[in-house]
């Protein structure tokens, strides 16, 4: 059979058309006829913001930061579940590449592709609010069968919750994704995407003073507790640069019982003095994993040298801090102050450049 591309929605906002091809609203009605549906998914290519970027902020550093396991369920027009199933096991070497399984679906109609990833995660939770249910979310998708209909009100409203106060998402991060997509007459393919649901955050230390300094103490103020797992009321803006389709987040909602924290962690590490002539060296911490959110004001970060706490506002970072961003804050120590530098980029490579200093 010829294959062709699909008609693909996000099914949270119905509001971007992905990638197409023609159909008639009026194909008539008959029996069923199965087709193969290719299902190609990738990492998101969902940005903060867009210009040419740096390779060396590009791609997964880790295993945690891959698609480690995949789960497709496939949902008909009538919310009846057709298909509960996963594209794997992945290569535990696979970074960014594009991962496909093929499908036998019935032809002429749309369906809800939901993809979730990482779902061992133990901090996606199952139930709203702050209760803790002891049903994994493994377990969870595992008892939504083939032939009943599909659990939209309780997947729509899956958390995903980071111990506080000073905790992170830990082990393979989850990612998800929800696309409406229209499924032709004959064999077809659809090319889809998955987004990370966390915040990366990466600080670059340099000590341009002639004096050894200490750093013991790093925290990142008024983050969320908690996040929606799959993104909720989500508007992308798809822009081209340089031949390649960006997304943009504009908008998303949060859970309305996120509370604010502290992210606080202990450090331990000596940044050597600059010597004359020389260049200070950049110290890179750990990445640290955070959940999306948005607030009113600014998002401060504070480090303790030598004993002393020092705060700084990220005046160029916006209060609406989507999924699937990548922080990227630069921060020089010299002898009386700090000075502070903030790249906002998605995983991919794509960097915004704003500065600001104390």
């Amino acid at each position: 059979m010829k294959k062709v591309a699909c008609v693909i929605i996000s099914w949270l906002t119905a509001s971007l058309l992905i990638g197409g091809c023609s159909r008639d609203a009026k194909e008539d009605a008959g029996e069923e006829v199965l087709v193969n549906l290719n299902i190609s998914v990738a990492l998101s290519d969902v940005a903060q913001s867009m210009a040419r970027g740096v390779e060396e902020d590009a791609g997964a550093k880790g295993e945690h930061e891959k698609m480690q396991r995949l789960r497709v369920i496939v949902v008909r027009e009538n919310d009846v579940v057709e298909k509960n199933d996963f594209i794997g096991p992945l290569s535990p070497t696979m970074v960014s590449d594009r991962v496909s399984g093929k499908f036998e679906v019935v032809s002429r109609e749309w369906k809800r592709i939901y993809l979730f990833v990482n779902e061992d995660n133990e901090q996606i939770k199952v139930g709203q609010g702050d209760s803790n249910d002891a049903l994994t979310l493994a377990r969870f998708l595992d008892n939504i069968k083939v032939g009943e209909v599909f659990p939209t009100e309780e997947v729509t409203n899956l958390v995903v919750r980071v111990d506080v106060p000073s905790g992170q998402l830990v082990g393979a991060l989850p990612m998800s994704e929800c696309h409406q997509v229209y499924v032709p007459k004959t064999d077809s393919e659809c090319k889809l995407f998955v987004t990370r649901a966390a915040v990366k955050f990466t600080f670059r230390i340099a000590n341009s003073s002639a004096v050894e300094k200490k750093l013991t103490g790093l925290t990142i103020k008024d983050m969320a507790d908690k996040e929606y797992y799959l993104p909720r009321n989500a508007k992308y803006e798809s822009e081209n640069i340089e031949g390649k389709e960006y997304l943009t987040i504009k908008s998303f909602d949060v859970p309305s019982f996120v509370r604010e924290y502290d992210y606080n962690e202990d450090l331990e590490i000596t940044l050597p003095a600059m010597k004359e002539g020389d260049t200070p060296i950049l110290t890179e911490l750990s990445p640290i994993y955070l959940l999306e959110g948005k607030r009113e004001g600014k998002y401060s970060v504070g480090i303790t040298v030598n004993g002393v706490y020092l705060e700084g506002e990220l005046d160029n970072l916006p209060d609406k801090l989507p999924r699937n961003t990548h922080v990227v804050v630069y921060i020089t120590l010299t002898d009386k102050e700090l000075e502070f530098e903030v790249n906002v980029e998605p995983y991919r490579e794509v960097e915004l450049k704003p500065g600001f200093g104390l």
